[in-house]
């Protein structure tokens, strides 16, 4: 047992506490009303308490935030944050996600990453509601298909226009690596007609002094971006051109195909 002002390092946190108590023997451990911070990515909050065993541990009337504690831009607060560091989950029951001091979204339950391993699973979604597009809601899915690649697929209902399909592919080779992207809406109920985009990005070296590389981008219409942008004036991005090119460059010169 130990009083007074307490530092704990272990299991993936790093605690601050007025007192804990625990055994060494069984690497078991209580701390209550602490400030912590995760170790292995962002993260840092408090807890009324926390039990630790092992590579387990348990939060109860926890906070967490990638914000810094002294500028809160949003907070999850939850009953109880269960955190399992061998594999980099965590759990929280009893959850509110808040927007400064506004509590937004309600979830009983919910999984969470702890540390920066690709894993295939659901990513945070984009909620948002607006006179263009109605309510809004994207749930990114994330699928971690090899080393060196991977894959995200993007279901997407905007309750005044319908449902749109996005998907993302990723991939590094060596010496170059590209994203292949597009989206597609089946029928724009406000446009009356289908909608979609393709992007394919990517370089690679040819050679010791020479880069292939390449910008192809197609949108089906010439509102595509302002009817679906993410940004709040719908104008982030404008125009659309496409690029294919073979560059290279040495002592003294230059040159691009």
């Amino acid at each position: 047992n130990a009083e007074g002002s307490i530092r704990y390092q272990g299991s993936g946190l790093r605690m601050v506490a007025a007192r804990a108590g625990g055994n060494q023997a069984t690497d078991a451990h209580v701390v209550p009303d602490l400030d912590y911070q995760l170790l292995s990515r962002r993260g840092n909050g408090g807890a009324d308490s926390v039990t630790l065993a092992g590579e387990l541990g348990t939060l109860r009337g926890a906070t967490y935030s990638t914000c810094p504690p002294e500028a809160r831009q949003w907070e999850l607060r939850a009953r109880q944050i269960d955190i399992d560091t061998e594999e980099g989950m965590a759990i929280a029951r009893g959850a509110t996600m808040r927007v400064g001091k506004v509590p937004v979204l309600y979830m009983p339950w919910f999984m969470f990453p702890t540390d920066e391993r690709r894993r295939t699973g659901l990513l945070f979604p984009s909620i948002s509601n607006s006179s263009r597009n109605g309510f809004d809601w994207r749930q990114p899915i994330y699928l971690n298909l090899a080393p060196n690649y991977d894959a995200t697929l993007s279901p997407r209902i905007m309750t005044s226009r319908g449902f749109q399909l996005g998907a993302q592919f990723r991939y590094l080779v060596e010496g170059g690596k590209g994203t292949l992207e597009g989206a597609y809406m089946p029928d724009d109920d406000l446009r009356g007609r289908d909608r979609g985009m393709f992007r394919y990005t990517a370089f690679q070296n040819v050679a010791s002094h020479w880069q292939a590389r390449a910008n192809v981008n197609w949108i089906s219409d010439t509102r595509y971006f302002e009817d679906f942008s993410s940004s709040l004036d719908g104008l982030s991005q404008y125009t659309a051109f496409s690029e294919i090119g073979l560059y290279g460059r040495g002592r003294g010169w230059d040159a691009a195909i």
